[in-house]
């Protein structure tokens, strides 16, 4: 029980049940358990949406991130947005419709041809990808989660916090 009280909190099951998209900041010094607490949110939000969908008929996805500085897969913008990515595309398939096919060839040739790239030069391709999905999958409800967020690079933190705040904002 060390993490209902966060679930139990009005302010959760106002944006838990909220019709339009909105942010969730949870904040707090380091050690404070927001690790814990995040992965307790996960668990407890996808089994609520399991029920909600098989009543509803509608479809969620909830994808999620841990950052770490210290680990090279989770520490900038582009190793991001690839995790978020994959995880849409491989709990709903039919997304792949809204990606231009020819754009992500030429995406997969050029990582295959320079694998020891950073992959920076990607992220405005990955978040264009990104957006389109969450933009254009109406019949989808997207839950995103990421720890950790002050242990990447100030400029991948203010990119991811600018593009999602933004799309949030449409």
């Amino acid at each position: 029980g060390t993490c209902t009280w966060i679930t139990d909190h009005d302010q959760f099951l106002k944006w838990r049940d909220s019709p339009k998209d909105n942010i969730l900041w949870l904040s707090g010094s380091p050690g404070s358990g927001k690790t814990i607490a995040m992965r307790y949110l996960i668990e407890t939000l996808r089994r609520w949406l399991q029920q909600r969908d098989h009543v509803t008929g509608e479809f969620s996805v909830v994808m999620f991130c841990f950052c770490n500085s210290n680990d090279w897969l989770r520490n900038g913008r582009t190793q991001i947005l690839v995790s978020l990515l994959s995880q849409i595309l491989s709990q709903d398939r039919r997304s792949f419709r809204y990606l231009d096919h020819s754009e992500l060839e030429k995406y997969i040739s050029s990582v295959k041809d320079s694998p020891q790239s950073s992959g920076e030069e990607h992220a405005d391709f990955l978040w264009k990808c990104l957006s389109t999905i969450l933009k254009r999958s109406k019949n989808l409800s997207f839950w995103v989660f990421i720890d950790a967020l002050d242990e990447l690079s100030p400029n991948s933190r203010i990119e991811l916090l600018h593009h999602f705040t933004g799309l949030v904002g449409e």
